[in-house]
């Protein structure tokens, strides 16, 4: 189920209810009563994951971090350290047990914080924007975990944005402060019905909108559409190509677009090894921007003078 509201709403506030931890905290005030399957909220089977991994984690290995908690339940030594590498090969996670903690990453970080939570084996599984601190790819490696936990557990997920938690959940309730419940259906319905409110409500909704899939109707009848020779391109930039129908364009480099050039085929082609260089020299004073550069003045042979002049030269162009 997906949980959805403005915030300060009272979404953690109904998790932390839900898991038993109200009671714990300063200064509250309790009024009226909350029950999880008939019976008071207390946290039995249920587990927790929250928004920062960094607040979550208390133990320097990741194997001990998995193992901190059925301590705290008290499992028998003997089925410690089962269920922690159940739980760690459960979320992917890629290390041994005695990776250190500090090394990892944020989206590594949340996912051995889930497997501490999986281990315990919740029948009821609270997550408070599990991926408000996650990069994308972090986010899709956690959903993905998500998508393969056993459909006998109860998943109450918070989360704003829902390109990913669609995937996981089939029922969306969004909440609305002093007025409660405002929305309550299958995910999808309420989707393609109460957009906009969720939209007021601070959602952050994709684009294309999820529906059932449609039941296949019989063989036969007339086809509501048909089509024969569809394609679909993106526009050409103006750097690129441009070719008429049914011809490839060929695209060249500079050094080879120059060696293709009349001029420099002549050259290759010039009989002699004399008039070849000439070519050459001729293509590359042609090719090169700025032009040669020439000297102002020049002496006749043998008539340089005694001593040597800095000779000026200026750049002329054509």
């Amino acid at each position: 189920m997906l949980l959805l509201g403005r915030s300060g709403g009272g979404k953690s506030t109904l998790l932390l209810g839900i898991a038993g931890l109200l009671e714990r905290g300063l200064a509250t005030e309790r009024e009226g009563g909350l029950t999880v399957g008939g019976t008071p909220a207390d946290g039995t089977d249920v587990g927790v994951l929250f928004q920062d991994p960094e607040s979550q984690l208390v133990m320097a290995r990741a194997g001990d971090e998995v193992a901190f908690g059925l301590e705290e339940r008290c499992v028998p030594s003997d089925a410690i350290w089962p269920r922690a590498d159940e739980a760690l090969a459960a979320v992917g996670f890629p290390y041994p047990r005695d990776h250190p903690t500090s090394a990892l990453s944020g989206g590594e970080k949340q996912r051995l914080a889930l497997a501490g939570v999986l281990a315990l084996q919740p029948r009821i599984l609270l997550l408070d924007e599990p991926t408000a601190n996650l990069d994308p790819d972090g986010a899709r490696a956690l959903y993905a975990v998500l998508r393969r936990l056993d459909r006998s557990t109860t998943v109450l997920l918070v989360e704003h944005h829902l390109g990913l938690a669609l995937e996981l959940v089939d029922r969306i309730v969004a909440l609305d402060g002093e007025r409660g419940v405002v929305i309550d259906g299958p995910a999808a319905s309420v989707l393609r019905d109460h957009r906009a409110t969720l939209e007021s409500l601070g959602a952050w909704l994709p684009d294309a909108v999820p529906v059932p899939p449609i039941a296949a109707g019989p063989a036969g009848g007339t086809p509501v559409l048909s089509a024969q020779g569809i394609g679909f391109r993106y526009p050409l930039a103006a750097r690129d190509a441009l070719a008429a129908p049914g011809r490839a364009p060929t695209t060249a480099d500079r050094r080879s677009a120059r060696a293709s050039t009349p001029r420099a085929r002549r050259g290759r082609s010039a009989a002699g090894r004399a008039d070849a260089r000439r070519e050459r020299r001729r293509d590359r004073s042609d090719r090169w921007w700025p032009r040669p550069v020439r000297p102002r003045a020049r002496w006749p042979r043998g008539a340089a003078p005694r001593r040597c002049r800095r000779a000026r030269w200026r750049l002329v162009t054509r």
